[in-house]
This record gives structure tokens, C-alpha cells and sequence, in this order.
């Protein structure tokens, strides 16, 4: 019985972790397309590239702000678990496996952030800023 709960809570959290780092993908692409206008204005405005890509540093690292939280909530939540099944879950969770999910989420985050540069980088400032593309 163990076994299967441990099965099934490390396939859950699996999937809960590709569909957070979709999420993240997702929500900083859709989230560049709805600004782009606004950054073509600070582009025509003056800013330069590199600080464009200390503004996109610093929201690709806001989507990750919750990692700590989430960590500390998901370990008291499998402790809470395990007391109210009986079951011996609570030595699954170890913060080196919730630092290492946090590390790949990081690494998926700087991922969409390289993808966000090199968009940002091919930004023509008229087509932008006229609504086109």
C-alpha cells in the first residue's frame, strides 16, 4: 500500500511540476505579447538593450518569487497527510528533492527568459509601436 501511495504521489508530483513550468513558459510569453507595445515605447524612448534585459531578469525571477513558500507549504501538507492516513509518506519528502524541483523550475524560467531576449532583441521599434506583427 506504501508503494502504490509513493508511486502515485511522485507521478502527481510530476505532473504538477511540467504543468508549473508550462505555466511559467506560458505566462511570461503571453505576458511579453501583451507588452510589446509598451516596450518598443521605452526602446523609441531610449532604453538600451541591456536595460531591457535587467527588466526581463527581474521578471522572469518574480514568477519563481513563490518557490519558498510553496516548498514550506507543500512539507507541512505531505506531514499533515501522512498523520491523518496513517501512512509513512512524510520521509518521501526531502528538501534536497524540493531544492533540486526548484533549481529545474529556475532553469526552465531562464530558459523563457533567453527566449524573451532574443525576441526582444528582434524587435523593430515602428512595427511595434504601429501594432503590426
Amino acid at each position: 500500500m506504501t508503494l502504490l501511495v509513493n508511486v502515485f504521489s511522485w507521478g502527481f508530483t510530476a505532473l504538477v511540476f511540467l504543468s508549473v513550468a508550462v505555466s511559467v513558459v506560458g505566462a511570461m510569453s503571453a505576458d511579453l505579447a501583451m507588452h510589446r507595445r509598451e516596450f518598443a515605447l521605452l526602446r523609441s524612448a531610449g532604453m538600451e538593450q541591456r536595460q531591457m534585459d535587467r527588466f526581463l531578469c527581474c521578471q522572469c525571477f518574480s514568477y519563481c518569487a513563490g518557490l519558498p513558500v510553496g516548498i514550506v507549504l507543500g512539507a507541512a501538507l505531505c506531514t499533515l497527510l501522512s498523520r491523518l492516513l496513517d501512512l509513512s509518506i512524510s520521509n518521501t519528502f526531502s528538501p534536497l528533492i524540493a531544492s533540486a524541483g526548484a533549481a529545474l523550475l529556475m532553469g526552465v524560467s531562464l530558459l523563457a527568459l533567453h527566449g524573451a531576449r532574443k525576441s526582444m532583441a528582434r524587435l523593430s521599434v515602428v512595427e511595434a509601436l504601429r501594432g503590426e506583427t
